[in-house]
């Protein structure tokens, strides 16, 4: 969570969104834990797939070679969603590699599974953020972008789109 405020701050502060409670919070925070569930199931599937599978059956062959293959992987199954951008799947390949890093120097999946929900969570569901391409209907805040193709704000893609979110 602290690391997407990271990622989320500066595009408002810069003023190219805005950040806002959503007045209708008191009559969606059970329906938001309740998505957090689906969000576990979510982030946890997907690092199964490209860090239980495919990371660890690579990295007995070569381990730089893991690490880039699983991240291109993950990146490629981003490429079919909306708003979709070369800056986006370079961002989803670079946290593929984080992920990646974390599994080999844990031995575990359970970190990045960890990390991995959270973050999707936290941006769709705490800030109104698009998560990959797509949108949210329930958060706790609204976020409003300025500009759909910011490099601020990454656009409809969202934040994962955003240079801010490649340099943190």
């Amino acid at each position: 969570m602290i690391i997407f405020s990271m990622c989320i701050i500066p595009s408002v502060l810069l003023s190219h969104a805005t950040l806002q409670l959503n007045t209708l919070t008191k009559n969606i925070v059970g329906t938001i834990i309740f998505l957090f569930l689906g969000y576990i199931i979510q982030g946890f599937s997907e690092e199964v797939l490209f860090r239980g599978y495919l990371f660890l059956r690579l990295k007995q062959i070569n381990v730089p070679i893991a690490i880039i293959l699983s991240s291109l992987a993950f990146g490629i199954v981003h490429c079919f969603n909306n708003y979709v951008s070369i800056l986006a799947i370079m961002n989803v390949c670079l946290i593929g590699a984080i992920f990646a890093l974390i599994t080999l120097l844990t031995n575990d999946i359970f970190l990045s599974s960890a990390i991995h929900s959270i973050w999707n969570f936290t941006q769709g569901h705490i800030f109104g953020v698009p998560i990959s391409g797509n949108k949210t209907s329930y958060s706790l805040f609204i976020y409003d972008m300025a500009g759909q193709k910011s490099l601020l704000t990454g656009g409809g893609f969202g934040i994962e789109a955003s240079i801010i979110t490649t340099i943190i």
